[in-house]
């Protein structure tokens, strides 16, 4: 550009260069503060009311999706009912959600799985999917308890039947051997069985041992409060079982020493109670049978009962 002089004016054209590239780097920023399509945002209030945002952080508000299948037959859809503990509180929804908070899920569909508590998740921004894995239950294991020889099996009645087990010799022991077959793509769960039999006075002691390993089954301090007893003023004992998943057979002895000079006789209860996952009354996550106020929790039960004569 030329002055009225005829000399060229180089002032003027550099003054615009540098507003536009002003402009520019303004919607730049701009666009880089909107970030169109997903991603993380400065804002994290409403500019009108102040509030927080649920998704603060987020151009995608965090949401958490689970799609539930049969852990033992891939491909097998399953139906979720899912509760949280957000940040260690309970809650029924995931709804408002924030990118950092860290959730646990506790899935369970009532009708034929094992609720189960999922990993601790991360949230992110947008979507979350989570993938849960439930494995159906097999709630009628095949049982079979043999008698002290081991080779005939006992009649299922506590009244007796066909075959019952002979009397114990005074402070005598006896040895039983439990088997349990599990289900085709089904699992029996983690259980605790609960044996009753006579009465204190009678009973020195019961152990329960792996067949196979001889490693000793966990017995538990106590019977758990809230389980139903079988029997009036019987021993009781309880231990934990570990699960059976699939058709697999599992053996189990059963040891049963009788108190100095007692000789316990009549019927023996064995009842099998499932564990699973569930929501204690202080909101927190427990697997088990029973919750802190002992109220049952377990997924189902079964027994076995038999008569010693």
């Amino acid at each position: 550009m030329k002055n009225k002089n005829g000399k060229t004016n180089y002032v003027l054209p550099s003054i615009l260069v540098v507003l536009v590239i002003g402009l520019l780097g303004i919607g730049y920023m701009s666009m880089s503060q909107t970030q169109i399509g997903g991603g993380d945002l400065d804002i994290d209030v409403n500019p009108e009311t102040g509030a927080d945002l649920p998704g603060e952080g987020c151009n995608v508000n965090p949401t958490i999706t689970t799609s539930g299948s049969n852990s033992l037959e891939p491909g097998t859809a399953v139906t979720l009912t899912d509760v949280f503990r957000i940040n260690g509180a309970y809650s029924t929804s995931s709804t408002g959600i924030r990118k950092g908070d860290k959730v646990v899920i506790l899935s369970s569909n009532t009708t034929s799985y094992i609720a189960a508590i999922q990993p601790e998740i991360d949230v992110l921004c947008g979507a979350n999917p989570v993938a849960i894995k439930l494995t159906a239950v097999a709630t009628s294991p095949t049982v079979v308890i043999k008698n002290d020889a081991g080779l005939a099996q006992l009649t299922d009645d506590a009244a007796g039947g066909t075959t019952d087990e002979s009397a114990f010799a005074a402070g005598g022991s006896k040895n039983f051997q439990i088997d349990i077959t599990g289900v085709d793509k089904q699992t029996t769960g983690a259980r605790v069985v609960v044996f009753e039999f006579s009465s204190d006075a009678n009973i020195s002691s019961m152990t329960l041992t792996d067949a196979n390993t001889g490693l000793a089954m966990n017995k538990l301090t106590s019977v758990p409060a809230g389980l139903t007893v079988s029997g009036t003023n019987n021993y009781r004992v309880a231990f934990d079982m570990p699960a059976i998943e699939g058709a697999v057979k599992k053996s189990y002895n059963l040891n049963v020493q009788a108190a100095t000079g007692n000789i316990p006789v009549g019927a023996f209860y064995s009842t099998f109670y499932i564990a699973q996952a569930f929501v204690d009354a202080d909101g927190t996550f427990k697997v088990g049978v029973v919750n802190s106020q002992a109220a049952t929790k377990y997924f189902g039960t079964y027994d076995y009962d038999f008569l010693v004569a």
